[in-house]
């Protein structure tokens, strides 16, 4: 069965959290399929990915030696079914169901969904906080009437935060953007 949402997650000696990572997108409940894509680690990560592999069918490991962060998500793209598409940084967790919440605001009008985000340290402390536009659907030309606005709360520069449908970027046509107020942790 074809999954809803593709989740790609480019790793690199990501060993000491990606497990975690990992953990989290587990927890989402949309039908989805994980692709975990080892960028060449000299640590044991491609260990830890193939376990989770061999224990849950909804993840795939493509192994390739070190291409970089942008090289690794287009492999993901390539490789994925859904109808969705997502990028989380193999050491960033979300909120439990933030992306199963944020994949139920698509309709066929919508073509992304972004959502706000925390930087939060180790220990738990919230070192920053993120809060896009206000929930609501935004053409696209409303969208980017500020510039400085996207720029200035990192709209434009975090993958991370957008859910995108994926023949939008397989087709470079965009129509309409939902700003969700939902929080990404890091």
């Amino acid at each position: 069965m074809k999954p809803l949402l593709s989740i790609v997650v480019s790793v690199y000696n990501g060993a000491p959290f990606v497990a975690k990572t990992i953990e989290r997108l587990l927890c989402e409940t949309v039908s989805k399929e994980i692709i975990l894509i080892n960028d060449g680690s000299t640590d044991n990560t491609l260990e830890i990915l193939m376990s989770y592999a061999s224990q849950h069918s909804c993840i795939r490991v493509i192994n390739q030696t070190n291409k970089g962060v942008s090289a690794t998500r287009n492999v993901g793209i390539r490789e994925a079914r859904g109808k969705y598409i997502y990028f989380n940084d193999c050491d960033a967790t979300c909120d439990k169901g933030v992306l199963t919440s944020a994949v139920s605001k698509f309709t066929d009008s919508i073509d992304a969904v972004i959502f706000s985000y925390q930087h939060v340290a180790v220990n738990g402390k919230i070192i920053r906080s993120i809060e896009y536009l206000p929930t609501k659907e935004y053409s696209i030309k409303e969208w980017i009437s500020s510039p400085n606005q996207l720029i200035n709360n990192h709209i434009v520069s975090r993958s991370e935060t957008t859910i995108r449908r994926l023949s939008i970027i397989q087709h470079n046509k965009y129509t309409k953007i939902k700003i969700s107020t939902s929080t990404i942790l890091y």
